[in-house]
């Protein structure tokens, strides 16, 4: 008698939890969540957003695709990656576990959950869930999509339709804005919390996507969505990656003429297209000054308390650290992630992260991994999202996370 196999048994876990796995990093840029718990804190009569306990459908996916992996995989095939990098995160996840132990203002349970989900991005990626080819088509095509809603969005000048998928009502009042003349011009958000949040992951997008020349097309529309997002941030850590690959290639600069023309084409384009809105953002100084009022906040919560004050607790305390009144808008984190990280993991927690920026940059061998690692560093250096937003949070773990499959990847073929 000859048994047809059961639909589970035709089922192909691996693939599943591919396909899962690349859903998730798909939509990682939409806001398809609900808020799990909202601490009872207000601040000038306003709640902290940043103390939210979110649940977003890319959490799901992420489970979903480890319960169909691991299981096929054997214990000799799983790894944990470069010791030295799994126990300085580890280490990471047990400070920032510890400050928070007597914390109200967070569950226990809940950050537990949160660090789990890193952990398992961390080791499916590390174990080879996806190659770092095809992750990175993903995410431009991910960053092909934001882009295109970028742009209906700046000609609009408001929300295009899209609020079952995340996108912000960009008719509220507090919308990223920028003063021209006497009008305001709306910032395009994509689907993302943030103008620069958007451009962060179309940052990503763009380096790692530079080897792609067939992708070339895609990347230009990736590049036009970062000037409307008007994130000077990511337009300096651009920009510095690229004088830093031309310095590096100098003498093979005729081979990358293609990546030139491109970023020539898609640059000009919209810069043509938004150069008084572009002109007046850039050279503007407000939202400078506004920031850098909270780096003596920053220093002095750091002074009184070298151990940290806690995850995502620096702007509960903001007030108790200035005789200056603060405004209920500028209740938000430090808008710099080594000086944030020294105030909320005190000076272990941000000797772990250095050591894990210099060993990432310095031990790899891919060329796109380093300058994405760069950007982060350079982005980090005027904002925060990449510590304090879940969306910037899983870009950082994903690049540290293809570094070191690549560097598997390279040691394995020598």
């Amino acid at each position: 008698m000859v048994f047809s196999p059961t639909f589970s048994q035709k089922i192909d876990n691996i693939k599943v939890a591919k396909l899962l796995f690349y859903g998730a990093i798909f939509l990682l840029p939409f806001q398809i969540s609900t808020i799990i718990f909202q601490p009872d804190i207000y601040l000038s009569g306003q709640a902290n957003q940043f103390n939210n306990a979110t649940l977003y459908l890319t959490d799901i996916l992420v489970i979903l695709s480890a319960i169909f992996f691991f299981p096929k995989k054997s214990k000799k095939e799983l790894s944990i990656g470069d010791k030295r990098i799994t126990i300085v995160l580890a280490t990471i996840a047990v400070i920032i576990l510890a400050l928070n132990f007597s914390n109200d203002i967070f569950p226990m349970h809940w950050m537990l959950f949160r660090i789990l989900i890193f952990a398992i991005i961390y080791l499916l990626l590390i174990n080879k869930i996806a190659t770092q080819d095809s992750l990175t088509k993903v995410l431009i095509l991910a960053g092909t999509f934001q882009s295109i809603i970028a742009i209906m969005q700046f000609g609009e000048q408001k929300s295009i339709g899209l609020s079952f998928l995340g996108e912000p009502n960009l008719e509220a009042s507090n919308i990223a804005k920028i003063d021209v003349n006497d009008s305001k011009i709306i910032r395009s958000y994509g689907t993302m919390p943030h103008p620069n949040i958007l451009a962060g992951f179309l940052t990503i997008s763009v380096i790692l996507g530079m080897k792609f020349k067939k992708w070339m097309p895609l990347i230009g529309l990736c590049i036009v969505g970062i000037i409307l997002t008007f994130s000077r941030s990511a337009m300096v850590a651009i920009a510095i990656c690229m004088l830093l690959f031309t310095i590096a290639n100098i003498r093979q600069l005729k081979k990358y003429y293609i990546y030139a023309l491109i970023g020539v084409i898609a640059v000009s384009i919209a810069v043509f297209f938004t150069y008084p809105s572009l002109k007046s953002h850039i050279f503007s100084t407000y939202e400078i000054n506004e920031r850098l009022e909270s780096i003596p906040i920053a220093i002095s919560m750091i002074e009184g308390n070298l151990l940290g004050v806690g995850w995502q607790n620096s702007s509960n305390l903001m007030q108790q650290y200035t005789e200056e009144k603060i405004k209920p808008w500028d209740y938000q984190p430090i808008h710099n992630i080594y000086l944030l990280i020294t105030a909320e993991l005190g000076i272990f927690g941000i000797a772990l992260v250095l050591f894990l920026i210099f060993y990432s940059i310095t031990s790899g061998k891919d060329p796109t991994i380093k300058y994405a690692l760069i950007a982060l560093c350079i982005i980090g250096l005027f904002d925060h999202y990449l510590y304090t937003l879940y969306q910037g949070q899983v870009i950082a773990i994903i690049i540290i996370s293809i570094q070191q499959l690549e560097r598997k990847t390279y040691h394995s073929q020598q």
